[in-house]
């Protein structure tokens, strides 16, 4: 693979760390990165990989132990005694079609070690393996090493990108458990937590944002060529799944995948400084008991602008007669000379309307939401109940028959994310 030639010049790659040769027919790599993870809970996750219908085509797992040079002793004795559990029990998950690699990394930064340095590593890693077999269709998959999967899990992913080649990333189904051995706040936290997750999709979907897919570390697949195009992943240490995957998402080349699932723990931990893991916690010792989300009059500002940025091409309306007409908030989110002096770049450089919106798009992406949403939840609105919200947003898709708080709820979003793609 040429790509992957220089994408090591480019990028800071690793030697080769697996040293037997990939599987004959490999067209599938799942990387796992573990810290301070329990031998059951992982051996969990790998048994429900092992019990997967066999795709076609071969699937390599690389599970990558990782710490930092400055870790915990009692988190390097952990992780070392997973490593000897995972490599004197391959056997137990490996099959004709199914392999797995073990690997111990210790020499992590402090400045750089956590989940975006280790998934990074296993997904360079898992380029050799790909480049190795001439696999230059492949794909990298990413799982968490406490996320279970359905039975035909590695078989739909084979399915989706060999039958869909205009297609670089998916976004994988997923839906955390409901009950089970946790405290009922924990359950009572993901309900609240998961909901908040989709609101924010659906609330973007419904005002026809173009960048709306959920971005979990545990539930993406990309392909090899398209990973490397957009520079690997980063070594945020947390969310890096997010800030990775909105560049491929931002090509267009971004589906749903929706005919199986992953279901991620609920488990809380602190790991890393947000997302399911911390949120859990705060349920767990009463920190809060409700979530809040972001105002649902949030997106209806934002609404209001997106319908009118078509206006500005062709000179139909000026860029500051349109920040004349927005609403306080994005007035107080945006700077009026900088918005102008924007969008009079992106005029100079399109010569249709499509592309004039693309690129608008491409500047106001996803971080740019996100940033205003923030902001704004400081400074302007207040952050409300996820339930309220949520019910809000069906009054005004239409919804006649709005489900009760709680669980009904969570599962009628569940729904429309299906039914939307994922």
């Amino acid at each position: 693979m040429d790509l992957f030639r220089e994408y090591r010049r480019r990028y800071p790659v690793r030697p080769a760390l697996i040293g037997r040769p990939p599987a004959a027919r490999l067209f599938n790599v799942v990387v796992i990165p573990c810290y301070d993870e329990k031998d059951e809970e992982v051996a969990a996750t790998l048994d429900s990989l092992a019990a997967c219908t066999l795709p076609h085509r071969d699937v390599e797992v690389i599970l990558l132990i990782n710490a930092s040079t400055d870790a915990d002793p009692a988190v390097i004795a952990r992780n070392r005694g997973l490593f000897r559990f995972l490599t004197n029990n391959t056997d137990r998950w490996e099959n004709e079609r199914l392999s797995f690699s073990p690997l111990l990394i210790e020499d992590f930064s402090p400045a750089e070690a956590g989940v975006g340095a280790a998934r990074k590593t296993g997904m360079d890693e898992a380029l050799y393996r790909l480049e190795a077999a001439g696999a230059g269709d492949g794909i990298l998959t990413s799982l968490d090493a406490d996320t279970l999967v359905e039975s035909n899990y590695l078989s739909a992913l084979e399915e989706m990108f060999l039958s869909r080649p205009a297609v670089d990333g998916v976004s994988v189904c997923f839906e955390h458990p409901l009950k089970g051995p946790f405290p009922p706040a924990v359950y009572n936290g993901i309900v609240q937590y998961e909901l908040h997750l989709r609101y924010f999709v659906q609330a973007l979907r419904y005002i026809n944002y173009p960048f709306a897919w959920h971005t979990v570390g545990s539930a993406f697949a990309v392909r090899a060529g398209a990973y490397m195009r957009q520079g690997g992943m980063n070594k945020k240490q947390g969310g890096e799944d997010f800030y990775f995957l909105q560049k491929i998402i931002m090509e267009g080349r971004f589906a749903g995948l929706t005919t199986t699932k992953v279901i991620p723990s609920p488990r809380p931990a602190r790991k890393v400084p947000f997302g399911t893991g911390p949120e859990m916690h705060r349920f767990l010792t009463g920190e809060k008991d409700i979530y809040l989300t972001y105002n649902l009059q949030a997106f209806r500002d934002l609404d209001i602008f997106f319908r009118q940025v078509p206006q500005l091409f062709g000179g139909r309306m000026r860029p500051e007669d349109l920040y004349a007409a927005l609403p306080a908030s994005l007035k107080q989110y945006l700077a009026p000379e900088a918005f102008s002096a924007r969008i009079r770049e992106i005029l100079g450089n399109v010569a249709t309307e499509r592309n004039f919106m693309k690129r608008f798009y491409r500047w106001f992406n996803t971080f740019r939401v996100i940033k205003y949403l923030n902001m704004i939840h400081r400074e302007y609105y207040d952050r409300r109940p996820v339930f309220a919200e949520a019910a809000g947003l069906l009054r005004l898709k239409g919804v006649k028959k709005i489900p009760g708080e709680g669980v009904d709820l969570l599962k009628y979003y569940r729904d429309l994310d299906r039914k939307a793609g994922a």
